[in-house]
């Protein structure tokens, strides 16, 4: 005769092998459906980037990979190619590998904006700017930046090159990249964000984890014939992998370390990020160069919401206490009306291809950047 509890246990062990059956369709279903964005981004994505010239870094989450080529495409005209460097920074595509230190040396930092998606290298208003000075330009953007981002690549750029002018990039979305995670076409990145230490202030930690999204090889989806089955061809090899469990994983893994207390919680706190990061960029600007410069390529007077009504003090504050900030720069994103595609953007056949700043904002963000450096080094006459 069997014990009591065999029946018990027996009836439990079916119960938990239903329950787990039961979570791994529903989880199969779910990435299903997750993945059906991504599919019909990779076989009809109208914007994105052929040969990705990123790659993965520990600190940085990812970098911009020295030495690759990579192509932004769109859904008319020709691709626009992009370049970086052995040193990592962004070139025109026939110039030598290791760019050349001609001073004037003038720092770029900043997102896709200072990057200069969907535009040349050459058509770059930091590229433009040194070519005025008859100096070189150290192009740092890289797509989907943000504050903590700008601020790690500031402390080794910064000490190592000694330029003579530093272009910070502000744009209210810099700060919500600082966050923990930055966006991409179709997923988010893991990146460094802001954390508050034992003595009260704030200090970087690195990414949550390294995401695996660019062991995704999007022109394999995108140079064959569409599936029938949709989304469900991405379970069949080359699989995905960033689009499924492993970013699951990660972000479970995340949360039980901050809810053990293993990974630090990220500030949200907008205006301590603000603060934190453009006071240390000015003490590294005051230490080793010449001029900064904080360029406004938003305009903080349209940020209505409270939090952002106090982040609006406090970029004030902090363009205050900068050498220089052009603020004629800040409304050239913008078109006449808003019900007009925007005339500083990337236009081909009548339609906006990119809501990143054309060729033209460039050199007008270089017109203003060159102005406001003139009057700074202008002397003021004696009272």
């Amino acid at each position: 005769m069997r014990h009591p509890w065999w029946s018990t246990l027996r009836t439990v062990a079916g119960i938990s092998a239903v329950t787990v059956l039961l979570a791994a369709v529903a989880y199969g279903l779910f990435l299903y459906v997750r993945s059906a964005d991504f599919y019909d981004y990779a076989k009809c994505g109208t914007r994105g980037w052929i040969n990705s010239p990123h790659e993965l870094d520990a600190e940085l989450g990812f970098r911009a990979a020295p030495g690759k080529t990579g192509e932004e495409f769109y859904a008319v005209g020709p691709n626009i190619v992009s370049r970086i460097s052995r040193d990592g920074f962004r070139i025109p595509v026939g110039a030598p590998d290791t760019v050349p230190t001609q001073r004037p040396l003038v720092l770029s930092l900043g997102c896709s904006f200072a990057f200069g998606s969907s535009t040349l290298a050459e058509e770059n208003y930091a590229y433009l700017f040194a070519a005025g000075l008859h100096g070189t330009a150290l192009n740092a953007g890289v797509s989907s930046y943000g504050l903590s981002h700008m601020l790690l690549r500031a402390r080794k750029l910064i000490p190592h090159y000694k330029p003579d002018i530093v272009i910070f990039q502000y744009a209210p979305w810099l700060v919500d990249r600082s966050f923990g995670y930055a966006p991409t076409y179709f997923a988010k990145l893991p990146g460094p964000y802001f954390y508050r230490a034992a003595d009260g202030g704030l200090r970087l930690h690195g990414p949550f984890y390294l995401s695996q999204t660019f062991d995704v090889k999007l022109d394999s989806y995108r140079d064959c014939r569409k599936s029938p089955v949709g989304p469900a061809a991405l379970f069949s090899p080359p699989w995905p992998r960033p689009c499924s469990w492993t970013q699951d994983a990660g972000k479970l893994a995340t949360r039980y370390g901050m809810l053990r207390g293993t990974i630090p919680v990220p500030v949200r706190d907008r205006m301590a990020v603000l603060q934190a990061a453009y006071t240390e960029i000015e003490r590294l600007c005051r230490e080793t160069a010449q001029a900064c410069c904080v360029l406004a390529l938003d305009n903080p007077d349209t940020l209505t919401t409270p939090p952002c009504a106090r982040k609006r003090t406090g970029w004030r504050r902090i363009s205050r206490n900068a050498s220089w900030t052009p603020g004629r720069a800040r409304r050239l994103r913008r078109g006449p009306s808003p019900d007009a595609p925007a005339p500083f953007t990337l236009m081909r056949e009548g339609k906006q291809m990119d809501g990143h700043p054309n060729a033209l904002a460039h050199r007008l963000y270089a017109e203003a950047l060159a102005r406001a450096y003139a009057a700074q080094a202008t002397p003021q006459p004696a009272q």
